[in-house]
């Protein structure tokens, strides 16, 4: 494991951020508020493992410090985003535990799969997993720190339209407004609707 001076106080940073987020995961599901990363875990069924190598390669996107952090903990100054390797010796534990947790980038993972994170070998090199770095998806980072953000690879083929109108603004018949009202009433979050037909 890494043990000097850097990385016992990544350790720390990540300790008293752990701490910070229990206490603020507490409240806020005390005052039913959506949290983005617990959404996340659950809908994808994230291990603890998961959860902490995503917020490790989101760390970079909130304070670029943590760029120089990774580079020195890997001795390359190229090597700004921790790779296979870095999460394994962070956040793996014993040997045993580190080849167990290797499973957690393979293809058919959550965080692979899903593309929250993406596998980029070094200088265009087709080397070991370990030596992998591991990128957060720019939607994903946007989804966690609240940003709007549209995927790119849609915009040739969608357009946003925000709501003006509220649900009771909308003209329906009776029948039809009680049904939609019972099933949002039924859901602990507002569902996803797939609507089609003339506009209007």
């Amino acid at each position: 494991n890494f043990t000097g001076p850097v990385e016992s106080h990544l350790a720390e940073s990540l300790k008293n951020m752990e701490e910070d987020i229990r206490v603020k995961k507490t409240e806020s599901l005390r005052r039913n508020i959506t949290l983005r990363l617990e959404s996340l875990e659950r809908l994808f069924r994230l291990s603890r493992f998961e959860t902490d190598a995503l917020l490790l390669c989101l760390l970079p996107e909130i304070d670029l410090e943590f760029q120089k952090v990774y580079s020195y903990l890997q001795d390359d100054a190229t090597r700004k985003t921790p790779t296979v390797n870095l999460a394994l010796e962070l956040l793996g534990g014993s040997m045993h535990e580190k080849l167990e947790s290797r499973r957690y980038f393979s293809p058919e993972s959550p965080l692979i799969r899903y593309r929250f994170l993406q596998l980029q070998d070094a200088r265009g090199q087709n080397g070991s997993m370990l030596g992998k770095s591991l990128i957060i998806d720019e939607l994903i980072v946007s989804y966690l720190l609240d940003i709007p953000h549209e995927d790119s690879g849609l915009l040739p083929f969608t357009r946003l339209v925000k709501p003006e109108s509220g649900f009771d603004d909308l003209v329906l018949p009776d029948d039809t407004r009680q049904f939609l009202a019972r099933l949002i009433a039924r859901l602990d979050h507002a569902p996803v609707c797939h609507l089609y037909g003339e506009k209007g």
